[in-house]
Formats: C-alpha cells, sequence, structure tokens
C-alpha cells in the first residue's frame, strides 16, 4: 500500500473507526409509517405556501371539507355559502395544492 501523503491520526482520534454499526432494511411497518409522515409533511408544507392565495373562506370550505371530511351540504350550510359554492373551492384549492405539491418534490403523493 501506498501511504504517501497521509499522515497518522492522533491519538485522540484513533477510537473514531473502531465502531460498527449495521441499520438494516426497516420493518415494513417502520417503512409505511415513515411513508405516512413524509406525505403528511409535504402536504401541510405545500397547504401552508399556498393558503394565502385564497380568500379564507375559499380555504375554511377547502379545509373542512377535503381535510377535516366534512359534507359539503353541511359546511355550506354552516358558512352560509352554496352547496356548489363548497364544491368549487374544494376542486380550486386542491388543483393548486396538486401543482405546489409537484414543485416540492412530492410528484407520487
Amino acid at each position: 500500500l501506498d501511504f504517501e501523503g497521509t499522515y497518522p491520526l492522533p491519538e485522540n482520534q484513533l477510537d473514531r473507526f473502531l465502531m460498527r454499526i449495521r441499520l438494516g432494511y426497516p420493518t415494513p411497518d417502520d417503512e409505511a409509517e415513515w411513508n405516512q409522515e413524509y406525505r403528511a409533511a409535504i402536504f401541510h408544507a405545500a397547504a401552508k405556501r399556498i393558503e394565502p392565495e385564497f380568500r379564507p373562506g375559499t380555504w375554511q370550505a377547502f379545509w373542512r371539507t377535503a381535510v377535516l371530511g366534512e359534507s359539503c351540504e353541511s359546511v355550506a350550510a354552516a358558512m352560509a355559502i352554496s352547496i356548489g359554492a363548497g364544491y368549487i373551492a374544494r376542486s380550486r384549492v386542491t388543483g393548486r395544492l396538486r401543482q405546489e405539491i409537484a414543485l416540492i418534490g412530492g410528484d407520487d403523493l
């Protein structure tokens, strides 16, 4: 072996290379959990970035129907808007959200 141009490590750094760690592959459950957390983080980052682009009522109608799972009928009644306006709000925000997720790099969500 050619050791030209190399220098021995100082005494306090010799133990740096004495440890071996085997991480292996995650279990299927761990991998599924990681993927779910990743998708949620991408979603929330994209949502935070685009929220200012929409009126508060539009955003609230989207959030309540698409994220919280409330029906468009109940959201429309609670917000005093038409059911169609609730569907339109959800559709517009969802489309823009998909674009933002693609920009962030979560195309496969």
